[in-house]
């Protein structure tokens, strides 16, 4: 299966999982599923409350062009914080046969998990 991962950190001075440790996580997981990782998008320094971020507009874009059948990040927040969101780009992946996996909630979301 081909991965992307999608890494964020909220502030050049978070305290918590840092973009590297977060791609070091995200990529064992893959290594550990047999994943093919074929791309990474990382927002450095950017909120989760809002999702325009540069290389997360630029995953979802990606998302219909069939690059990709997953995207893993290390935390569901580090997709996005906000519920509403959440909820519409979920779709835009359910949509496109795209699975959402969480490495540290060991999560995977798809259309069955989402009512």
């Amino acid at each position: 299966m081909k991965a992307v991962i999608y890494a964020r950190s909220s502030s050049n001075s978070q305290q918590g999982m840092s973009l590297e440790g977060q791609i070091c996580e995200c990529t064992a997981y893959a290594q550990k599923n047999d994943f093919q990782i074929v791309g990474e998008y990382t927002d450095r320094a950017k909120s989760g409350t809002h999702s325009d971020s540069h290389d997360f507009q630029r995953m979802i874009n990606d998302v219909s062009d069939n690059k990709f059948d997953c995207i893993i990040v290390w935390n569901l927040d580090r997709f996005t914080r906000n519920r509403h969101d959440f909820a519409y780009y979920n779709r835009i992946l359910e949509n496109n046969n795209i699975r959402l996996i969480c490495v540290s909630e060991s999560l995977t979301y798809d259309s069955e998990d989402i009512a």
